[in-house]
């Protein structure tokens, strides 16, 4: 049986009859009734590449921080890896001033570039990336990483296994948490709060 597409308000002449039931007006013009075509299939959804990236590497970031930290294994990719690369994604940006930027209960990737900026992660596996500056960084619950970047900075982690990469500068950290965490303070004179589940490599004061 052929088909065609039908549109709103499409209709057969027609009437009905004794019992109710639909004839055609003209007995004598009858064709082959013509059935609807099915609806084409709906095209796929656009791949959001960006979203696809950030969900890579935040599944990466997790997985390496669900392993046991051990005086060799230090989370080596983010502690000993220096700063971020031009393919980190942003998810929320700043600008080269002072900026305060504020995450979502999910993972992030939160950059401030330079300026003294303040930034919060809130929940889930974020990444706190303070660029240039004397910045203020809280991760909020969730495995997080902060890096600090060049100048004196100030971070939390909050809780959860954290990483800390202070950059140069003085740099003061606060991780105590009852949680395993790793810190590296880089170049300058850095400072700690932490407890004895924490590693810490060039950290002066603890």
């Amino acid at each position: 049986m052929e088909c065609r597409p039908v549109a709103d308000g499409d209709h057969l002449p027609g009437r009905a009859d004794r019992n109710g039931r639909d004839v055609p007006a003209d007995r004598s013009r009858v064709r082959p009734l013509l059935r609807p075509c099915p609806l084409p299939p709906h095209p796929p959804s656009l791949v959001n590449r960006r979203s696809q990236r950030l969900a890579a590497a935040a599944r990466i970031f997790r997985l390496i921080l669900s392993l046991r930290v051990g005086t060799v294994l230090l989370a080596a990719l983010f502690v000993f890896g220096g700063s971020a690369s031009a393919e980190t994604v942003c998810t929320i940006s700043g600008t080269e001033g002072r900026d305060v930027l504020v995450g979502s209960p999910g993972p992030d990737v939160i950059c401030g570039f330079g300026g003294d900026d303040l930034i919060s992660g809130l929940g889930g596996a974020d990444i706190l990336l303070g660029g240039d500056g004397k910045d203020i960084m809280d991760g909020g619950p969730g495995n997080d990483r902060l890096d600090g970047g060049p100048g004196g900075d100030m971070m939390e982690g909050g809780p959860g296994r954290d990483v800390f990469l202070g950059g140069a500068g003085n740099d003061y950290f606060r991780a105590w948490d009852g949680q395993r965490d790793v810190l590296n303070g880089g170049p300058g004179v850095d400072s700690a709060a932490i407890d004895r589940f924490d590693r810490t490599i060039s950290v002066e004061r603890k």
